[in-house]
């Protein structure tokens, strides 16, 4: 079964998140100052409905006790000194960006687009193993690992192919608003032999965008061929944290799941109580219809981390190996709660495109 069409539109025309975090148009409202290369682009932030991301960024930031930077202020201080490319890990290029007005830094790697580094107010938000071998011949293991067009396992390797392809920067720099953002891209042209194994026409956009109320990330794809595809995706987010059995899920309550590591056994989440959901044995569950809003709290650090998702992520996975199955050795200390569009495929037909967007905010 297919997304419901709402998802969809025809490339070129914008697509709409009905009560999303994030929403894009093919027509910004605003242009980059600064620029990683010509004929970089931004991500824009309205969609064709007129809904406005900045009206949900305010909204957000008053929920985290944050000042929301009004749409047409300009942060002075930003400016090309706060964006930089060049190599990382193990040679590894890189985009750093730093907000400081908000005091938030972030590290993407153009190995799977992956977003390592996040941290706000001097602390890191997110988990980098300490098992990465930074050589490029395997994903990143840390931040925000980007599955597509599989989540998890299938005919192609593990979580598809975007975690393992190396992403073209097409924009890095400061935005109008004083925002900081770096846009990449793949396609089918993209040198990958998983890329070429999945055998369809396709662009693939990522904007990871920082601004006074937190992380943006958000994932464009676009059919570009003759004939219908379907794929899923998530944000495989990997939450840092003190301890994982001292941290809950908030947002799961009552809600169905399939619990992939019982061979898809459904069910249904109990009642917590407004306690939220302990992790206290391995978990991996993948629930349908989750609300646009979601939060994991760190007793040990007193942290309360918010995740605002677009209606085109409909799922959410929790996930923990609690130690078994060989997993990693730093397992104690993350927790992933990933949005995704998993429990039923997208199907994109010729032209169409779909976007999928998360906002991330600490308090």
């Amino acid at each position: 079964m297919g997304a419901p069409a709402a998802f969809c539109a025809p490339a070129g025309r914008g697509l709409a998140l009905r009560g999303g975090a994030a929403v894009a148009s093919a027509t910004a409202r605003r242009h980059a100052r600064v620029a990683a290369a010509p004929g970089a682009r931004r991500a824009p932030r309205m969609d064709a409905a007129g809904t406005d991301f900045d009206d949900v960024a305010r909204r957000l930031a008053e929920e985290l006790g944050a000042p929301a930077a009004d749409a047409g202020d300009k942060d002075e201080g930003a400016g090309a000194e706060n964006v930089s490319v060049g190599p990382g890990n193990g040679g590894l290029m890189r985009v750093s960006m730093k907000h400081a007005a908000s005091n938030q830094e972030v590290e993407v790697y153009t190995l799977g687009a992956t977003v390592t580094t996040w941290k706000a107010r001097g602390d890191d938000v997110l988990w980098v193993s300490k098992e990465n071998k930074w050589d490029g011949a395997k994903p990143i293991r840390a931040g925000i690992p980007l599955c597509f067009p599989q989540f998890g396992p299938g005919p192609l390797a593990q979580h598809g192919f975007a975690r393992l392809a190396t992403w073209e920067v097409v924009f890095a720099g400061t935005l109008d608003d004083g925002s900081v953002q770096t846009v990449m891209t793949i396609s089918d042209k993209t040198d990958n032999d998983v890329i070429r194994e999945w055998g369809h026409a396709f662009t693939a956009e990522y904007a990871v965008t920082l601004s006074p109320t937190g992380l943006e990330t958000s994932l464009r794809v676009v059919n570009t061929g003759t004939a219908a595809f379907d794929f899923t995706a998530a944000f495989h987010n990997y939450f840092a944290v003190t301890n994982v059995s001292e941290a809950r899920v908030f947002g799961i309550e009552g809600l169905p799941y399939a619990d992939r590591l019982n061979d898809g056994a459904s069910g249904t989440e109990a009642a917590d109580g407004g306690a939220g959901y302990l992790v206290d044995k391995a978990v991996d569950k993948l629930y349908s219809g989750a609300p646009e809003e979601l939060a994991a709290f760190d007793f040990g650090a007193l942290k309360v981390i918010k995740i605002k998702k677009s209606a085109s992520l409909p799922d959410a996975t929790v996930w923990n190996p609690f130690g078994e199955g060989g997993c990693d050795g730093g397992w104690k200390n993350f927790l992933c709660v990933e949005p995704a569009a998993a429990a039923d495929k997208v199907v994109l037909e010729a032209g169409e495109e779909w976007l999928g967007a998360q906002l991330l905010g600490v308090e």
